[in-house]
């Protein structure tokens, strides 16, 4: 999933949350990386499911993906807690 879904951002922001739940509990969840890239992944994911219009390179979509958890970080983390 690391190496093919991150070069194709509208892809993985199609992804349903319901599967990227059961993908990441899995315990057959596999990491050959680092963990980082892992979390590097799901917060592009997250990032397109709340921009589904983003029309950038997947490069572009990286970099907005981390800086916009950087500057906005505490209203998402403020809508993700609120939800449990």
């Amino acid at each position: 999933m690391l190496s093919h879904l991150p070069e194709r951002p509208h892809s993985l922001g199609q992804v349903p949350a319901d599967l990227m739940g059961r993908l990441v509990r899995s315990p057959d969840l596999f990491v050959m990386q680092t963990e980082f890239s892992a979390y590097v992944l799901l917060r592009l994911w997250l990032y397109l499911r709340f921009h589904p219009g983003f029309d950038g390179n997947p490069q572009d979509a990286v970099l907005t993906s981390h800086r916009y958890f950087q500057v906005g970080g505490g209203r998402v983390r403020r809508l993700l807690y609120r939800r449990q």
